[in-house]
């Protein structure tokens, strides 16, 4: 079973923070140059090419960056190697086993250091209102805007069967439960504006419709981005702008 994408970004890390404090732990991979990483030739007749061969403890630490999302043979390479070059790359292995400790808020399923996190436990915000997201990410996004009080709820990942993430991977029924347990007057859909965040906001419409939950649910408004020009958009977002267009002026009485 595929497991979130917001849980697989956090696998390894353990891993990782014990490659690091390894390879760091030999101070001769500081001091040899990049040439001595490389090995005798081979003294067989017939083999006078030689090869490289990293150190075990630098080919793990390799191979722990590889395990990332986005990240190949040559990055993680080049990582590697800034680490055995930085003096404070010890900070990295530390970083790695505290972000290990980090747990899930057992309401709204963000990251966090407590149970129930800081933002469901903060009595300023309007428990009323539940905004939707797919990720950890989103809420930090939402939060640097300074426009939203209430409450969220991480999906932790979008609806995309064909990548392995289905319905019962995501927080659905957690977030019906705690509509169900009242109090809720909004429900915000904030899903990515692609066909996957789209798929995932429907499959929530429709677990809060068979609830028969009496709430509003509203979708961000999607349209034209500021400092944009038309000509330079697509399609889809020109024909999302049309249809939510806002009012300026009515026809006054005759």
């Amino acid at each position: 079973m595929a497991a979130p994408a917001a849980l697989r970004s956090l696998r390894g890390l353990n891993d990782l923070s014990e490659v690091v404090s390894g390879a760091l732990g030999r101070e001769s991979l500081h001091l040899r140059p990049f040439a001595a990483f490389r090995s005798r030739p081979h003294e067989q007749p017939g083999l006078a090419r030689p090869r490289v061969a990293y150190p075990k403890p630098l080919e793990r630490l390799i191979a722990a960056f590889e395990r990332f999302p986005g990240i190949g043979r040559r990055t993680a390479e080049r990582l590697a190697f800034h680490v055995l070059r930085d003096p404070e790359a010890g900070e990295l292995a530390e970083a790695i086993r505290g972000a290990s400790a980090t747990r899930r808020c057992g309401q709204c399923h963000n990251v966090s250091e407590s149970d129930p996190c800081a933002l469901c436990s903060d009595p300023a915000r309007d428990p009323a209102t539940i905004l939707v997201v797919e990720e950890p990410r989103d809420v930090e996004a939402v939060e640097r805007a300074l426009a939203y009080r209430g409450r969220y709820h991480v999906l932790l990942g979008a609806l995309n069967p064909s990548m392995g993430t289905e319905e019962r991977h995501l927080t659905v029924r957690a977030l019906v439960a705690r509509v169900e347990r009242g109090g809720v007057r909004e429900v915000i859909l904030a899903t990515d504006p692609d066909s996957e965040g789209e798929a995932t906001a429907q499959l929530v419409l429709g677990a809060l419709d068979r609830a028969r939950a009496q709430l509003t649910i509203t979708r961000l408004a999607r349209g034209v981005p500021a400092g944009s020009a038309l000509e330079y958009l697509h399609r889809g977002v020109i024909e999302d702008a049309l249809k939510g267009r806002v009012s300026l002026r009515q026809p006054g009485p005759a």
